[in-house]
């Protein structure tokens, strides 16, 4: 005689139409409980169910219940994750009470880049942008998830119109109107592409939106460099002055040009063995593309031990002596670098190109369902409008890279940061004698006028940095350097025990680093407004 029935119900599930909505809870733990169960599935019910029975062996009657004890607590951790690991970015915003805005621009090169906004409340009100940093994405900047810790919600709070910048690359823009993200020819550029196009796009798209012709710049780390790579270039009158007509203010959290006196041993390591130059020889061009498998196992491991996690990010970053919040470290696992679910625009999705071969298969007794899969709230266009030249762009599935796999930057990029360490000068990327002809006009890779930054008007465009005391990135030594490229009267503060990351995410930021930050904004909002109200 069989044993008594099993009948399961599960709760609503989308059409198993679609691959990555199919009711793959059901059919997980039917294959999990084989050979104890015969299963069926009944997938045509408003609530899918799958009943069955016991195997008539009785041995098998403990290893049943033993796997029910394990899928139980699997299914326990997994709903424990903070909701935040599986939302995107306008999600993770209204979750917190504000508008979010998501819009798109094409630079000059073709890449379409999306920016994020929290409109301010009142009109007229001073508009910021807030630029991440490398292998990063505009999520850096409420990570932490409370409003009263979280610089974006900080600024939407204090009034202001919040922005927040995509560099190419990233999870929001990792589009090109012709080239696919699969080519070499998608990820040919660094920072010196960032400051030469992508900031014009950024501001031109800002001002058309708000009409505000004046902007508050806050960058991290990269998305500080190449706001000095463009302004040194304006100064020396090596570009049109596009940026430093339209800046307010300018702030910099890890404040980089060059790293001659990077203190990081872990890159260090990676930069002398050559290792991002072997990653492009073997054309790796998308540097960490995110594998979908440690995408979820990640955040449910540090959801359980959130050290671990926390130690891993303190070797790349820097010790931060505990200001991380480890409560929130699944939800950084799940959303950075980059961030790690699937892009809600993908058309062209990234292969990992960082398997690791398994060399003792053995079944997957735990495969990992997507219990939270994202909607597609940012589908692309069938046009874009191009600030810069007026055109509209055409983007499909047929001729262009729209889209792809989230996380990760182009390899050229980090090889940049190699070339720079190595020849301890900030120095533009050397693609070699005949491409440097093609792009700068000559054999080698031109120098930065670093020099230049002396002629900034401050008066009218006043600089603020903050700069940590542990942060191994952006070293003391390399931070004072940059000063006396600088006019005296900018402002510089220094944070004991501060690293890389804790800018943005450190619990404390909101004490030692943003009220004196928002008022910086405020001070230089109101000085530039000063001369319209005379």
């Amino acid at each position: 005689m069989c044993a008594p029935a099993l009948n399961f119900v599960f709760p609503s599930l989308p059409s198993a139409k679609n691959r990555q909505n199919r009711p793959i809870t059901a059919s997980i733990v039917a294959q999990f409980f084989q050979p104890s169960c015969r299963f069926h599935i009944h997938q045509e019910l408003p609530t899918p169910s799958f009943g069955g029975c016991l195997a008539h062996r009785p041995g098998e009657r403990s290893l049943f219940w033993m796997r029910s004890l394990v899928v139980a607590l699997f299914f326990v951790a997994v709903l424990a994750l903070d909701p935040d690991c599986s939302r995107n970015i306008t999600q993770i915003i209204e979750a917190r009470g504000f508008r979010a805005e998501a819009h798109q621009v094409q630079t000059e090169d073709g890449y379409i880049l999306t920016l994020f906004r929290i409109p301010a409340r009142k009109q007229g009100a001073p508009v910021v942008l807030l630029q991440h940093g490398v292998l990063d994405s505009s999520v850096t900047w409420f990570i932490n998830g409370e409003i009263d810790q979280s610089l974006a919600f900080i600024l939407a709070n204090e009034g202001f119109d919040v922005w927040m910048g995509n560099n190419r690359g990233n999870r929001y823009s990792k589009q090109h109107i012709t080239l696919n993200p699969k080519d070499e020819a998608f990820w040919k550029w660094t920072a010196d592409d960032m400051a030469k196009y992508d900031l014009p796009a950024m501001f031109s798209l800002i001002e058309k939106e708000t009409g505000v012709q004046k902007l508050l710049y806050v960058g991290h780390s990269q998305g500080t460099q190449q706001m000095f790579m463009r302004l040194a270039m304006e100064l020396s009158g090596r570009y049109p002055t596009i940026i430093g007509n339209r800046l307010a203010a300018f702030a910099g959290l890890g404040p980089v040009t060059s790293v001659a006196h990077l203190q990081n041993e872990a890159v260090k390591v990676v930069i002398d063995a050559h290792g991002f130059e072997l990653a492009r020889d073997l054309k790796l061009w998308n540097f960490m593309p995110n594998s979908a498998t440690l995408a979820k196992l990640f955040p449910l491991a540090c959801t359980k031990i959130p050290g671990v996690c926390d130690g891993v990010v303190e070797f790349i970053c820097g010790w931060d002596k505990g200001r991380m919040n480890d409560s929130r470290m699944e939800v950084m696992a799940a959303q950075e670098p980059g961030p790690s679910h699937p892009s809600p625009s993908a058309l062209f999705p990234t292969p990992d190109l960082f398997p690791t071969p398994d060399l003792f298969p053995t079944p997957d007794l735990f495969p990992t369902p997507d219990l939270f899969p994202t909607p597609d709230l940012f589908p692309i266009p069938e046009t874009l409008h191009d600030p810069l030249s007026g055109r509209s762009a055409h983007c499909s599935a047929r001729s262009t890279g729209c889209g792809g796999r989230a996380g990760g930057v182009s390899i050229f990029d980090l090889c940049h940061w190699s070339q720079m360490y190595r020849a301890k000068e900030w120095r533009a990327f050397d693609w070699g004698p005949a491409e440097n002809k093609i792009r700068y006009g000559q054999a080698e890779a031109p120098l930065y006028p670093r020099g230049a930054l002396g002629k900034l008007d401050t008066s009218r465009v006043p600089v603020a940095l903050f700069s940590g005391t542990a942060d191994v990135l952006a070293d003391e030594t390399d931070v004072a350097l940059l000063i006396k490229d600088l006019p005296r009267d900018v402002t510089v503060v220094d944070i004991q025990g501060y690293a890389h990351l804790d800018y943005a995410w450190a619990t404390d930021a909101n004490r030692l680093i943003y009220p004196q930050l928002v008022h910086f904004l405020h001070a230089a909002h109101a000085a530039a407004a000063a001369p319209q109200t005379r």
